[in-house]
């Protein structure tokens, strides 16, 4: 809601499911206003006792991240983490790469 504020935006293992799904009504009600921001979202492949699912809404998120005129690896990552788990030790595991792609180093 606040892009000129957060710029950047990391999502690791999101609960996209949630209020029946609320966030993507929301992010799709305001397409435009998300070019503005730099996003990061993943799901592990092991989460959940219907890791399918999570899948299914992370690839959505996907999608209105590119409706929005997004560039998949240039503007936002939707990952799918295989084998990770919704736990602190999987998020540590690509924390890095998190980090390496929402702040990259420049060229001097």
């Amino acid at each position: 809601r606040y892009p000129l504020v957060f710029s950047r935006c990391a999502a690791l293992s999101p609960s996209i499911w949630w209020e029946n799904t609320w966030i993507l009504s929301d992010l799709a009600a305001r397409l435009e206003s998300l070019k503005q921001t730099r996003f990061w979202v993943d799901i592990g492949t092991r989460e959940g006792d219907n890791p399918q699912a999570h899948l299914n809404n992370l690839r959505r998120v996907a999608e209105l991240l590119r409706q929005a005129g997004l560039k998949e690896k240039t503007d936002f990552m939707a990952r799918e983490i295989e084998g990770a788990t919704h736990s602190e030790q999987a998020w540590s595991a690509r924390f890095d790469q998190v980090l390496l792609f929402l702040y990259p180093m420049r060229k001097r």
